[in-house]
């Protein structure tokens, strides 16, 4: 394995390091302490999910190829220890910047959305007017054919 190959497994296990540090931090959280829940469902918490996918992502992009030779390239005009900060960083901007892109997505999307939702909650408020004023009509019809009935029968045994 060449020096750069070494380096880049160095940034590699850095990153599983703190995650690793981080996921453990789940059993001290509070809702933990408290047993609210336990250490692997405060570990389901978005926060946690999203933390754990940008480190496994920012691993993968370090595990490329094209990065080994790109920290290769790097590392002959830079000391060894500045090309791999540096490929950290670049991975970690590429990996943030995804992320940053699928959250203002979701942004987005969730705006849409809620306009949806407030159009069809005023169709429905909308809607259940009109079926209250049905329903009062059909009473009032009822009210009347009941008395409409009663009539009837009074002209019936009339007869």
């Amino acid at each position: 394995m060449n020096k750069a190959q070494e380096k880049i497994n160095e940034s590699i296990d850095k990153i599983n390091k703190f995650k690793d540090h981080v996921n453990e931090a789940a059993e001290y959280a509070e809702d933990v302490k408290s047993g609210e829940f336990t250490a692997d469902e405060e570990r389901q918490d978005p926060s946690y999910v999203l933390y754990n996918r940008i480190a496994d992502t920012t691993v993968n992009i370090m595990k490329l190829p094209s990065v080994g030779g790109l920290f290769e390239s790097i590392a002959e005009k830079l000391d060894p220890e500045t090309a791999q900060k540096f490929m950290e960083l670049i991975a970690i901007c590429m990996t943030h910047s995804a992320y940053q892109a699928v959250a203002w997505y979701d942004k987005l999307l969730k705006e849409e959305l809620t306009k949806n939702f407030e159009n069809l909650a005023g169709s429905i408020d909308t809607l259940h007017g009109e079926l209250v004023g049905q329903k009062g009509a059909l009473e009032v019809f009822k009210t009347r054919l009941s008395k409409l009935d009663k009539e009837s029968k009074v002209n019936e045994m009339n007869k």
